[in-house]
């Protein structure tokens, strides 16, 4: 037999709150308070803030107040404190909070027929009379709602994102495929928007990743496979192993210019990004990066990519320009040629 209106609604209305009190799951005080956006947002905030709006919804709106003091909601109360969690108002706090929150407001629903009428008295007078019905659908959108924010700022804290506890509701892949994954979405992104500021070239190597990216991250050795031509000389015993190294290397022509190469992005033995500045210097605007897949069998597939979206030098765009996908190629053919030992 199917479930009747109002067991539907109780089970959907509980799914979101346990996904989004999960959330906060693991987490110490200061990262579940920690802003991740721009506007402040915070997984306590988000856990207090629908707390408070269902105690409303399912209290006042039909006549069944708590006694819970909401000193956030008060006339004078500071903007959006509903939204962040007091030093007082510890994790364990709030959580506790949002479960009697639960409580009075499954007595209103298991007291009350859905046709029970409410009033909102926050809305426009032309919207404010209810039904439970309505205030249920209400709560669970708001509740779904700031789950999904929750989801997002808890993957930008420590990666762990799904939908609910044994259901992530994502495909089941391995750190580096999802980090694969992301940079084929930024390249297309940046494609998208800058389709000729960002050049590309990809080939698959018959040597293992580690052996390429040794000539990669050894900035001694990329003058022996620069396609470019750009590059004359780096001293050795400057092999890059991590973000925020800094690497030298003279460029070819009469001048002989230094640049000062910022790694930005690094993932030992998989990816390694750089931007090149004047000495002493902040990052002109291009990047230069490298990304190593294996693909079995001591096959390796490198893509190899020229970003100059960020640069802005007017002087410097012709030469940016000059950056073909053919270029990036022989770089990628010359690293072929040098990792299998014939030259």
């Amino acid at each position: 037999m199917a479930p009747d209106a109002k067991s539907v609604l109780k089970h959907y209305l509980q799914r979101e709150r346990d996904a989004l009190l999960w959330k906060l799951e693991g987490l110490s005080e200061r990262d579940a308070r920690w802003p991740m956006t721009p506007t402040g947002t915070n997984l306590l905030g988000l856990v207090k803030h629908v707390a408070s709006v269902e105690l409303g919804y399912l209290g006042e709106v039909f006549g069944r107040p708590s006694d819970e003091p909401l000193p956030w909601f008060d006339d004078g109360a500071e903007a959006n404190a509903d939204m962040w969690a007091t030093p007082e108002q510890s994790i364990t706090w709030v959580v506790d909070f949002y479960h009697r929150v639960w409580q009075h407001s499954d007595s209103t629903v298991d007291a009350l027929d859905l046709d029970a009428p409410g009033v909102v008295p926050w809305w426009p007078p032309e919207r404010r009379d209810v039904t439970l019905q309505q205030i249920l659908v209400h709560v669970i959108a708001e509740t779904a709602t700031h789950a999904g924010h929750a989801d997002i700022v808890r993957e930008q804290i420590d990666r762990r994102a799904g939908m609910r506890p044994g259901d992530s509701n994502l495909p089941d892949r391995d750190a580096v495929w999802w980090t694969d994954y992301v940079d084929r979405l930024r390249r297309m992104a940046d494609a998208m928007d800058h389709d000729d500021r960002v050049v590309s070239a990809t080939r698959t190597i018959d040597a293992p990743a580690e052996a390429i990216f040794e000539l990669i991250a050894d900035p001694s050795q990329q003058p022996r496979w620069d396609g470019n031509d750009n590059l004359a000389h780096a001293d050795a015993g400057q092999r890059v192993h991590g973000v925020g190294d800094v690497f030298r290397m003279v460029l070819t022509g009469e001048r002989a210019a230094v640049r000062e190469n910022h790694v930005v992005e690094f993932e030992e033995q998989r990816r390694i990004a750089w931007m090149p500045a004047e000495p002493g210097g902040r990052p002109i605007g291009q990047l230069w990066r490298w990304e190593l897949r294996p693909d079995g069998a001591g096959r390796t597939t490198v893509t190899h990519t020229y970003d100059w979206t960020r640069l802005t030098d007017e002087n410097r765009i012709p030469r940016a320009r000059s950056t073909t996908t053919e270029k990036l190629l022989a770089s990628i053919d010359r690293l072929a040629t040098l990792v299998s030992g014939v030259e």
